[in-house]
């Protein structure tokens, strides 16, 4: 018998380009390996009904902003995004190996997603579809109802209604730093993302540059570097604004094609401009609706046989500081974009964070990419070099928030103030003067280019490395950089040892090692009322893999009924908690994939969670005890004793011998695991704790307010299948009360 705890007191958007890795639930080997019968074609239901907008935006599945806009104009548009990863999870099942799994994934998914769209803008007269992203589970829709839009948020298909955002874009010598050449400029390796292409999401390309081939047009002649061209934007080209002499964005999608193909120059460029210029704000923007379009048409060309291996994402929310966005609009999208290959790389942002990274950098499965500094005569070696380096720190980062640097000279390798850091960073690389196609620019808007053209790199050594394998490769090699603002490591990119590592590394054909879910209760939380019934459970899982674990793979049956899979806002988490109801029996299973694509063996948890109120009569009384009402108890009744042998133990340091005349109540329960509940009092006395005839310790039930439906203990038994007795004595100097007990079966 282990005691687990015990307690005493009260229970307590700008520029960049990044990219990290979320994934889905793939199920290559569901049969062999004994998995869920009947995986599930639906997602998991939320639950509850929403009443209002404001309950939708309390669950983080309505953006704020758009019930204030329905309000006040009467209507609204907004991206719609749906659940997605069951019908990936089937797409990927029945998709087969080889050259065309990608095109058989998105063939597949494509007629999944356009069936779970109609479905919901069938809910209401007052919604109608805008736009359709094709081959995405998203879809612009315009509300004119809040009953329209609660009508979407209530259906399990949908999960969120977000904002159609606006972002902005963010403010030579670094190849021989990530090692794609030498100080000399010959190249270190062989490869060069020959038969790859890069998919440039930003301001748009000029094409007619040399460091593209001088085209005449995109793909012409046909080794032109610009493959094709597509513009989204509804006003002026803000390339073209600044390429004669406008404010612009001074050529920012020209500088950040051309770091790709400084890195990678046998890749070509799919360039999707999707800036406006307004005028009115002498500015560059997008919105998220752009963006949406660009990766759908980037899906689309990599259905159509064109192996695109990286999305890069110069821009983002300017301000934004975030952890984890997994209610972001790209969050399904990068998902479908790297089970087909496509690595989606997004820069960290340049607002000098050090506690999170911009939008939608944070976006599970973005590679989010922070900068380092990188050529020391650019930036303060002594000399005439230094006066530039600092003039052209001072005239785009002095006035940045958080920016600012007292060493000089500045060091190699060094993280640049403005570059934003947190724990979703994956990567580093260098951002601060980056001369490419003849532009000159810095910010992590440039150091996400050299990473997603180094995935081009990989992808032409090795082309079935997944999108799992090359960003392991990416971030596991490189120099440690440690941000001297936050203490953080990551690596800075080094494309020759990502590369090394992903051609010499044996494949692996071993699958990881699961471990079974675990279940446990949160010790320190408070008791629901009987009304609803609900316990807070925490389910959680671990793998191991010798490659690392890209994914896990969970869903929930209720009462023996169908599998449903359980959502995870990031595909390598290895919990997940909610609220479980009483009396109801729940099972999980878990597996996990390597970054290879090897699945695991399903493993499973089965539990019930029981409750039993101070009047249930699995529990018997001694004299001593009375039944009082009480509005904030479970059931609305506790059961009390005055009680007191005088002894104050003050707390579970010893046992105090109970007394014969002592007041007792005893459970008699079956199951692993069992608590008491019970209110702390101003008149609280104390409770000892018998089980099974084994002293577990003395209780102390006093506060200074009462507070209602603690946890007191929380007991681990062994011998799960055998029947227990708990037995709780009144004692102390006051009143002992006893409102429930909770058994875990």
């Amino acid at each position: 018998m282990k005691q687990l705890q015990t307690w005493q007191g009260t229970a307590t958007k700008l520029l960049a380009l990044l990219i990290i890795l979320p994934l889905a639930l793939a199920a290559a080997n569901s049969a062999a390996a004994g998995g869920p019968d009947d995986p599930p074609v639906h997602p998991e239901k939320h639950g509850r009904e929403f009443r209002s907008l404001d309950e939708a935006v309390a669950a983080g599945k309505l953006d704020a902003e758009l019930v204030d806009t329905l309000s006040s104009e009467g209507s609204i548009e907004a991206i719609v995004t749906f659940e997605s990863a069951d019908i990936l999870d089937e797409a990927e099942l029945a998709a087969p190996e080889g050259p065309e799994r990608a095109k058989a994934i998105i063939d597949a998914a494509s007629g999944k997603f356009a069936e779970r769209k109609g479905r919901a803008l069938g809910h209401h007269k007052h919604s109608e579809l805008v736009k359709d992203y094709e081959n995405l589970p998203l879809s612009l829709v315009r509300f004119r109802s809040e009953g329209a839009l609660l009508a979407f948020l209530n259906s399990d298909e949908v999960s969120g209604v977000r904002a159609n955002g606006r972002g902005t874009t963010a403010l030579d010598q670094s190849l021989p730093l990530v090692r794609v050449t030498r100080a000399d400029g010959a190249r270190l390796i062989s490869q060069t993302g020959a038969g790859t292409y890069v998919a440039v999401i930003d301001t748009g390309v000029d094409y007619r540059r040399t460091a593209f081939g001088s085209c005449s047009a995109p793909g012409v002649p046909s080794t032109c570097k610009v493959f094709r061209s597509f513009h989204f934007q509804n006003t002026s080209d803000c390339e073209l604004v600044s390429a004669n002499g406008g404010p612009g964005s001074e050529l920012h999608g020209t500088n950040v094609a051309g770091i790709i193909t400084g890195v990678a120059p046998g890749t070509r460029i799919l360039d999707f401009d999707v800036f406006s210029y307004d005028a009115a704000s002498d500015s560059c923007y997008y919105d998220d609706d752009y963006v949406v379009s660009a990766i759908k048409e980037t899906i689309a060309w990599k259905k159509a046989g064109y192996d695109i291996r990286a999305i890069n994402m110069s821009l983002g929310y300017s301000g934004t500081r975030l952890g984890a966005c997994p209610g972001s609009i790209y969050t399904s999208v990068f998902d479908l974009a790297r089970r087909v290959g496509i690595l989606p790389v997004v820069a960290s942002g340049n607002d000098g964070f050090s506690d999170g990274v911009a939008y939608p950098a944070c976006t599970p499965g973005a590679v989010s990419v922070g900068a380092v500094y990188d050529d020391p005569c650019e930036i303060g070696a002594p000399g005439s070099c230094e006066t530039f380096g600092l003039a052209f720190y001072w005239q785009y980062y002095a006035q940045a928030p958080n920016c600012s640097e007292s060493v000089y000279p500045l060091e190699r390798d060094r993280v640049t103030c403005f570059s934003n850091s947190g724990p979703s960073l994956s990567l580093l690389a260098p951002g601060w003067r980056i001369t490419a196609a003849g532009v000159t620019m810095g910010g992590t808007s440039q150091a996400a280019p050299h990473v997603a053209g180094a995935a081009a790199v990989l992808a032409s050594a090795r082309p079935t490395a997944t999108a799992d394998a090359i960003q392991w490769a990416l971030v596991n090699n490189g120099k440690v950089v440690r941000d001297y603002r936050n203490g953080q490591e990551n690596r800075r990119l080094d494309v020759y040892s990502a590369l090394d590592s992903l051609l010499n590394r044996p494949v692996d054909t071993t699958a990881p090692v699961a471990s079974e879910p675990v279940h446990a209760i949160p010790f320190d939380f408070q008791a629901v009322t009987s009304a609803t019934s609900t316990i807070p459970v925490t389910i959680s899982w671990s793998a191991s893999d010798r490659g690392g674990i890209a994914q896990y793979s969970v869903y929930r049956s209720v009462n023996s009924g169908a599998w449903t899979m359980v959502t995870l806002a990031d595909p390598k988490q290895t919990s997940v908690s909610s609220p479980h109801t009483a009396g109801v029996t729940y099972s999980y299973a878990v597996r996990a994939k390597d970054l290879t694509g090897n699945w695991s063996v399903w493993k499973y948890d089965t539990f019930t969670v029981r409750t039993y109120q101070e009047n249930s009569s699995a529990i018997s009384y001694s004299a001593g005890w009375t039944s009082v009402a009480k509005s904030d108890a479970y059931g609305g009744f506790e059961k009390t004793s005055s009680y007191q042998n005088f002894i104050n133990v003050g707390g579970y340091a010893g046992c105090a011998t109970p007394y014969s005349s002592q007041p007792v109540a005893q459970l008699k329960f079956t199951g692993e695991n069992v608590m008491l509940i019970a209110p702390l009092t101003t008149d609280g006395g104390q409770a000892t704790v018998f089980l099974d005839g084994q002293c577990i310790g003395d209780y102390y039930l006093r506060a200074t307010t009462r507070t209602a439906r603690q946890t007191i203990l929380s007991l681990n038994v062994d011998n799960p299948t055998a029947t227990h007795t708990l037995a709780v004595y009144a004692g102390g100097t006051g009143r002992t009360s006893i409102d429930a007990f909770i058994v875990v079966q």
